[in-house]
């Protein structure tokens, strides 16, 4: 069985094939990593003991002493791994 792209698809959906998959960006279907595929993370902020200021959702912090990473979400940093 070949690639079976739908036929209406609605803006950013995704389609799916063993380990690949694409999205539907309203005109052409694109690449898109899937699951599978190793995701590299940079953190906005590196920096030992505490993050600094300007916090805000989203934002990554690597505490160099720990060896660890953070994310900020709803007003606290969460230790990610």
């Amino acid at each position: 069985m070949g690639l079976a792209f739908p036929a209406n698809p609605s803006v950013d959906q995704v389609y799916t094939y063993g380990y690949s998959s694409w999205r539907w960006d309203g005109y052409a279907w694109n690449a898109f990593p899937s699951a599978m595929l190793q995701v590299q993370i940079v953190a906005s902020e590196v920096s030992v003991s505490a993050p600094l200021t300007g916090n805000y959702e989203g934002k990554i912090w690597y505490n160099s002493d720990e060896g660890k990473f953070y994310i900020y979400y709803q007003d606290k940093w969460i230790g990610v791994g």
